[in-house]
């Protein structure tokens, strides 16, 4: 059985609740807001057997009454992950970053046929959830293509984070305004026509990214990697790979919450 207090130092998390009173959510204690954030719980299959092969390439790609969804121009949201208790390292990577690039690829026909503001807004999602995980294993990453991928995910947030900005402005803040308004809604036709502007000029960016041969550069290479697991190509020892990821856990998240309390002192100031 594997013991919370091993993953996360602190109070130790209490079983979920469900069918299975193996699964352990753990969604308390000192460092629950990044293992929340990362979605990622932990179980044993009921028999203790080892860890089957992990799913192939296309793991977390939406089921099919999500599949009717995306045709409907629904944005598709990420499910949780879920890995066995004796995932190694690099089993837990694998798994990690293909959840992350079926989330991308989910919406990206969201992005491109319709004008639904989730599918922007959902592969932005999936790439802060990458880039997460990018920073999360830094510890066992390193070499040139490591530092390329990590750029060109910048470079793709950074072409659909316009278009999600116009969006929140239009539909999140400008829209409530609107409702609650005693002039009406004739009073931000104005206003109105320079934000659908903006928007259309946005959307129409980011969707050239998507369509970019960049853009499918970028998922090409990233799958290669993943699949090559080239990430043992440079470096001389690749045994850290095989080690639990029960036993790694603690010191990950433990940098983790180190760099964020860094970058977070003089917020109060």
């Amino acid at each position: 059985m594997v013991q919370p207090s091993c993953l996360f130092p602190g109070p130790v998390p209490r079983a979920g609740r469900g069918r299975n009173p193996q699964r352990r959510r753990f969604a308390s204690g000192r460092y629950s807001g990044v293992a929340f954030a990362m979605s990622v719980e932990l179980r044993r299959n009921h028999t203790g057997a080892r860890a089957q092969p992990w799913p192939a390439a296309d793991s977390g790609v939406p089921s099919p009454r999500r599949g009717d969804r995306l045709r409907a121009g629904v944005a598709v949201k990420a499910t949780r992950i879920e890995m066995l208790a004796d995932a190694t390292v690099e089993q837990a990577l694998v798994l990690i970053l293909r959840h992350c690039l079926a989330h991308l690829r989910a919406n990206q026909s969201v992005l491109l046929e319709t004008d639904e503001p989730g599918g922007v807004h959902q592969m932005r999602v999936a790439l802060r959830r990458m880039r997460s995980a990018f920073r999360l294993f830094r510890p066992y990453l390193s070499g040139a293509r490591y530092g390329a991928l990590g750029g060109e995910m910048k470079w793709l947030t950074s072409r659909l984070e316009a278009a999600r900005d116009w969006d929140v402005l239009r539909h999140q803040l400008v829209a409530p305004a609107m409702a609650a308004s005693a002039g009406g809604e004739g009073a931000f036709d104005a206003l109105l026509s320079r934000i659908d502007k903006a928007r259309h000029e946005a959307r129409r960016a980011a969707r050239d990214a998507v369509r970019s041969p960049r853009y499918g550069r970028f998922l090409a290479d990233i799958d290669g990697w993943i699949a090559h697991r080239a990430w043992r190509d440079v470096v001389a020892d690749g045994s850290p790979f095989d080690a639990s990821m029960t036993a790694a856990a603690g010191p990950l998240l433990t940098g983790c919450r180190d760099r964020m309390v860094a970058r977070g002192r003089g917020f109060a100031a």
